[in-house]
């Protein structure tokens, strides 16, 4: 497992992996140019957008972002944690009421539709639960309605 002495540095490597596998400013999306993807062109109209998950992943998208060009936006997810692990995740619930699931994690603490009902009840009561206003978010365009150019 490779080493990362912070997220910006994890968000470095992941860049040049990217990279390294095709995915560049020349060479964005199946051969589309990152400025044609931008743009929403190119193969059968790929667009690139890097995204970045709330807490850890924001930094490392940034990174990503910036070394291949592309455009930043954010999806908002709440986890959904094991009730007795709350801190361990059993899946997660985002935006427009997606849910996923971790099936052998629900298995293995034998997790009921009832308790994750109400987990999911109580992340959504969350003031930073999907949905809600991000706080000085400004922007417009992206998968998500909000992408924006990294340090812009």
């Amino acid at each position: 497992m490779a080493e990362f002495t912070d997220r910006y540095d994890a968000g470095r490597q992941l860049a040049a992996l990217l990279t390294a596998h095709g995915l560049s400013p020349e060479r964005s999306v199946r051969g589309t140019s990152a400025q044609e993807a931008t743009a929403g062109v190119g193969h059968q109209g790929v667009k690139l957008v890097v995204l970045g998950l709330p807490r850890g992943g924001v930094p490392v998208a940034e990174v990503v972002a910036r070394e291949l060009g592309a455009p930043l936006d954010f999806i908002m997810i709440r986890k959904l944690g094991v009730p007795v692990h709350p801190e361990l995740a059993m899946g997660a619930i985002g935006e427009g009421g997606v849910r996923e699931l971790n099936a052998s994690t629900v298995r293995h603490f034998s997790v009921t539709e009832d308790q994750i009902a109400e987990v999911e009840r109580r992340e959504q009561g969350d003031p930073a639960a999907p949905g809600r206003v991000v706080p000085g978010w400004q922007g417009a365009g992206g998968p998500a309605g909000r992408h924006r150019r990294p340090g812009g």
